[in-house]
């Protein structure tokens, strides 16, 4: 017995319906297959390439999609990252997406990274290394931060080191002077600092200045010495202690043109930097000889002879002045555009 009208009707409606779910799931348009453009889902797309850079603590990945032979579908891609080449362990894979850039923030790692590519999100491509070697984020700094974040920061602080008797004094101070504190901003917070004078710190030496909270502190390198409730303050460079005992030179000159070749020296002693060398000819047509020391342990251990000049005579004289570390600009740029505001030492 035939159905009726109704019966027929509502049978063709659950068949269209059953085909409208089936085109969705493959991605082929089975009611109209001449204007199909997508693969079935049990076959994967054609991998693409992965490019990662690191900076700042960030790792930025960039995709590009290989063509997929006129199929016009989504391509979706999932990228993965792992410190091991094999991705044996310590794996994370990020979701599904249709992006072709993305960012990870892993401050300090050394990672391999990897994609694939699928149409469906279910059948996958094989992955694809981005590249044989591991990629470093490196570590962030305060130019990598927002504006008005902790990391956006301005000490308006002078530091400086003096040189009694006794020993080297390193002094942190505002701009009213010695004795005076300054402002610190971190972020949307000002806080008044106090000044402080640091006694007895080692000559030649470069020390980075931190507040702990109670007092500043001291350290001849940055990376990973302070804590992170410690506040930066800035560099300074501590000048050398006493007189040295300066070499003497003789010159040695060749035997036409009158050029210096060379100079005998007594090596001195308490050099913290190389003395400057002045070559003279009194009364005598000499000129243009440029020479450059060279020290080691405090003492000096040899001369360079950057430019031999020439008519030099025998009243030519080799006299050297200097010869102690006098300091050199401390600090850095801060965030907050103060330029890491330090005397000249």
């Amino acid at each position: 017995m035939s159905p009726n009208n109704e019966d027929r009707r509502n049978l063709d409606y659950a068949f269209y319906n059953q085909l409208q779910l089936l085109n969705k799931s493959t991605g082929n348009n089975i009611l109209n297959p001449v204007n199909s453009t997508q693969k079935p889902s049990t076959q994967p797309p054609a991998v693409g390439t992965i490019n990662v850079s690191g900076a700042n603590g960030v790792y930025q990945v960039s995709l590009v999609n290989a063509a997929q032979g006129g199929v016009n579908a989504t391509l979706y891609n999932q990228v993965s990252y792992s410190p091991i080449k094999s991705f044996g362990e310590s794996v994370t894979t990020s979701e599904p997406s249709a992006a072709t850039s993305a960012t990870f923030a892993n401050p300090g790692q050394t990672l391999f990274f990897r994609a694939r590519w699928s149409f469906d999100r279910v059948t996958w491509s094989s992955w694809v290394l981005a590249a044989t070697t591991a990629v470093s984020s490196n570590l962030q700094s305060s130019a990598a931060s927002e504006n008005n974040t902790p990391l956006n920061q301005s000490n308006y602080s002078y530091i400086d080191s003096i040189d009694p008797s006794g020993g080297a004094t390193v002094r942190i101070y505002g701009a009213a002077g010695p004795y005076n504190g300054y402002a610190s901003v971190k972020g949307g917070v000002e806080t008044a600092m106090p000044s402080a004078s640091i006694i007895n710190v080692a000559y030649g030496s470069t020390q980075i200045v931190s507040y702990d909270g109670e007092q500043y502190q001291l350290k001849s390198t940055l990376p990973g010495v302070f804590p992170d409730t410690w506040t930066p303050v800035g560099q300074v460079s501590v000048v050398g202690s006493g007189t040295p005992s300066l070499p003497t030179l003789t010159p040695v000159l060749s035997s036409s043109g009158g050029h210096v070749i060379s100079a005998t020296f007594t090596p001195g002693s308490g050099l913290t930097e190389p003395p400057v060398l002045t070559v003279t000819d009194p009364g005598g047509p000499g000129t243009g000889a440029v020479l450059q020391a060279i020290i080691a342990g405090g003492v000096m251990t040899g001369v360079q002879v950057l430019n031999p000049g020439a008519a030099y005579d025998s009243n030519t004289a080799i006299t050297a002045t200097g010869g102690v570390f006098g300091g050199a600009t401390g600090g850095g740029t801060a965030s907050g555009g103060n330029g890491g505001r330090l005397t000249k030492i």
